[in-house]
């Protein structure tokens, strides 16, 4: 099969097989072949370079480039980039007609393989804190049929981002998109709204909700994110983009403590829904009320490294999408008013 793979590579001997569009409905890439020639049929079965990027987690350019390393390789042009959307040329059609025979045959040895040795894949991910108690363990029931071993992280934003970037962990799920960061997969799993937290009183604060200026002025001092973690990056961001001043005599990179302050009536707070749920037996002894407009919002990013299989990552995506749909949001109901959770919003991968 190997061999047969390198003959046609190295001397463009070409077979053609007919049904080619049919057979690549169910393709899935597992490794078997070079990346470039994994790319190539991606763009054979999605005929488009943005598309086949998204997949891979990649550049458009980067794409394009891998195709441009494969057609060198072979001294032949397999697309033709003048066509939207863009079709394979006899060379390439022919090549992809002897690819699909080759795919099958590798998929079926690789099945057999793993199932004769009982194989599952290790996955070292990292989740922000506030996936940690209510995500985590259920995500590690969902997934342990087809994972043998997990390493679970957790942490800040950046420092998960610093992990992946040193091939400490696989997978993170973060609020840095890192979109400056080339060759990464990446998935917008959740957006999610802010909420004010303060002190349970008989005292009604909401009478300073018209705006976040009136914040400024309710009679408790507003207790921060740290400004270099992730949430308090957050905070100053949209502080800063609507010119909003709330001076902050408290600063913590903990919620947990950030919460308790709250009940105990140290000050208020911007927190989310999912940091919130962590911390249950607190609720009691705060108030919850809807952040005025502009709203501050967290989108939580799936990030994995380019060498993790597509299919991996996409079980990594949508498993945890149906955690969140079936099992936290409902949670949240019982916590927060249906205007806060209707506007929670969860993006399995399989709507890409």
């Amino acid at each position: 099969m190997y061999l047969r793979m390198i003959f046609i590579i190295e001397n463009k001997r070409f077979i053609a097989s007919p049904c080619i569009g049919d057979e690549m409905k169910n393709v899935s890439m597992n490794g078997i072949f070079s990346r470039n020639v994994e790319i190539f049929i991606s763009l054979a079965k999605t005929k488009s370079f943005q598309k086949t990027a998204s997949i891979f987690g990649l550049s458009t350019s980067s794409i394009s480039r891998e195709l441009v390393t494969l057609e060198n390789k072979l001294k032949v042009t397999l697309v033709d980039r003048s066509c939207r959307p863009l079709i394979l040329t006899p060379e390439g059609r022919k090549l992809l007609s002897e690819l699909i025979p080759i795919m099958n045959e590798s998929q079926r040895a690789v099945a057999l393989a793993r199932e004769a040795s009982n194989f599952h894949p290790s996955l070292r991910i990292g989740f922000i804190d506030s996936f940690s108690y209510d995500v985590v363990p259920q995500f590690i029931t969902m997934m342990q049929s087809k994972i043998s071993k997990f390493i679970c992280l957790t942490g800040g934003a950046d420092r998960l981002v610093e992990r992946l970037l040193s091939h400490e962990v696989d997978v993170i799920l973060t609020i840095n998109p890192c979109f400056e960061i080339p060759d990464l997969r990446r998935h917008l799993l959740l957006r999610e709204p802010s909420v004010l937290i303060f002190p349970k009183s008989q005292y009604d604060f909401r009478r300073y909700f018209r705006s976040w200026e009136d914040l400024a002025h309710c009679g408790l001092p507003f207790i921060r994110n740290y400004s270099f973690s992730g949430g308090g990056q957050l905070e100053s961001q949209h502080l800063t983009t609507h010119d909003l001043k709330l001076m902050g005599t408290i600063q913590t990179d903990n919620n947990g403590l950030r919460i308790k302050l709250v009940s105990d009536g140290k000050g208020w707070a911007i927190v989310r829904p999912l940091t919130l749920l962590q911390h249950e037996k607190l609720l009691s002894k705060l108030t919850i009320y809807s952040v005025p407009s502009p709203l501050i919002e967290r989108k939580v990013y799936i990030l994995g490294r380019s060498n993790i299989s597509v299919d991996l990552y996409r079980d990594i995506v949508d498993s945890l999408a149906n955690i969140l749909n079936s099992e936290v949001i409902p949670r949240l109901t019982e916590i927060f008013s249906p205007t806060i959770v209707k506007s929670i919003e969860v993006y399995p991968y399989t709507n890409k």
